[in-house]
């Protein structure tokens, strides 16, 4: 039987809590890197980056892509 989840993992930083002086980051599960990238930057228009992570296969829970507001997408490593 085949897995039906999610295929990424995002986790983007929106934010910055001045007071406890940590990120605020948020998580989500998707299949389309394209699509969630859309999403956050409309959902969250200060997001910084946002690193993904493959959730299945041989590379499971391994950096997969990284992007920035500046340098946009790019694979890790």
């Amino acid at each position: 039987m085949e897995n039906k989840g999610r295929k990424y993992v995002g986790i983007a930083k929106i934010g910055y809590n001045k007071e406890l002086k940590n990120p605020i980051c948020c998580k989500y599960r998707f299949n389309d890197i394209n699509k969630f990238i859309s999403f956050v930057t409309v959902k969250f228009p200060a997001v910084a980056w946002i690193n993904i992570y493959e959730r299945k296969g041989v590379n499971k829970n391994k950096l997969a892509y990284t992007w920035g507001n500046i340098k946009g997408l790019c694979p890790a490593n």
